[in-house]
Parts: structure tokens; C-alpha cells; sequence
């Protein structure tokens, strides 16, 4: 009789452990990911963009620390960029790299792009982004996939989990350019 107490209590016990451990185990299938800026010389001291804010599914991260993520992360990556140049930028970029793809000393990338498309005169061709106006870019889709592809040839996963901002470069609609330079928000000094 005591033994089979024992039993029932046991089973009772790991009843209750599983069902408490379940909504770890759900948290277990996220990994840690990362959007970092890439270490590397900005060639150019001009203010020009600011990446105000970076969403993953929606929750505003925080640049150089880690948060938990699912393996789709990157398809909901979200940066707030905005122009405080104090001119109207016709077309501007700028890099992102995956660091953990080191492919013999080169680590691979690509461009987030924004800008009007002159090729296109319908409702889906972008507007010039005036001074102080703000915009969401996402990773584009046949970029990001041919990554996971390059993922899956170098590191045997397509499961990246860190992303490197690179700096910019700025078509202004005066016809006048600029390279190199940083989209590292720039927080004012107090008085």
C-alpha cells in the first residue's frame, strides 16, 4: 500500500514538473539574436540619417543587446530611419552584414535600400523623404533568402543570429551625395 502511495505521488510530482517546465521548453525553441553596429571607420562626421528605432515582430530591440527571437526574426526586422539632414533625400542606403558568416576574412551582406524608383510612375513608387520625415524598412526578401542560402553553404544552418548595421550613402535631391556616414542615433548632451 505505501509503495503504491509513492507511486501515485511520483507520477503526481513529474505531473507537475512538466507542466510548469512547458512554458520554458516553449521559450527554449528562441535563441538569443543580435543587431549590432559594424566596427568599421565612418568616413563621414555628417548628421544626416538616424536609425531611430529597431522592431523584431513588432518589440523595439536594443542595439548591441541580445533578445530572444524565433528563426523567422529577420523577416519581421524593422528599422526606423529618419532624415534630419535638414534637406530631401532621393535615395539613400546602407549596409548590413552577418558576421557570423565569415567567409575568408569577408563577411557577406547587402543593402537596405529606400528611394524613388523613376523606373515606376504608379502609387508604389517611393516619395522623396523631406527633412525630419521618419520611414520603416524591412531586410528585402530575395536578399535575405539568397543569405540563408549562403548560411546554409558556409555554416550548415540558415538559422543567422546576429546582424552588423555598416554605414550609408545619401543621393540628395539637389543632386548632391554623401558617403560613409553613420546612422548611429545621436542623443544631445544635457546642459
Amino acid at each position: 500500500m505505501r509503495r503504491a502511495q509513492e507511486t501515485i505521488v511520483r507520477r503526481m510530482m513529474f505531473a507537475a514538473v512538466l507542466t510548469l517546465s512547458l512554458p520554458f521548453l516553449a521559450f527554449g525553441q528562441q535563441q538569443y539574436r543580435v543587431v549590432d553596429w559594424q566596427p568599421v571607420r565612418i568616413m563621414s562626421e555628417a548628421r544626416v540619417l538616424e536609425i531611430v528605432d529597431i522592431k523584431v515582430a513588432g518589440k523595439a530591440i536594443t542595439i548591441g543587446q541580445p533578445f530572444a527571437a524565433n528563426d523567422d526574426w529577420l523577416d519581421t526586422l524593422t528599422f526606423r530611419v529618419k532624415n534630419i539632414s535638414g534637406k530631401t533625400i532621393k535615395l539613400f542606403g546602407f549596409g548590413v552584414a552577418f558576421p557570423e558568416l565569415n567567409a575568408n576574412g569577408r563577411i557577406p551582406g547587402f543593402s537596405v535600400v529606400y528611394g524613388v524608383d523613376p523606373a515606376k510612375s504608379d502609387s508604389n513608387s517611393r516619395k522623396p523623404l523631406i527633412a525630419d520625415e521618419e520611414v520603416d524598412l524591412k531586410l528585402p526578401e530575395d536578399q535575405l533568402e539568397i543569405m540563408r542560402r549562403v548560411s546554409m553553404n558556409l555554416a550548415g544552418t540558415s538559422n543567422l543570429s546576429k546582424v552588423n548595421i555598416l554605414p550609408g550613402l545619401v543621393n540628395f535631391e539637389d543632386g548632391s551625395r554623401m558617403g560613409g556616414i553613420s546612422l548611429r542615433r545621436q542623443i544631445p548632451e544635457k546642459p
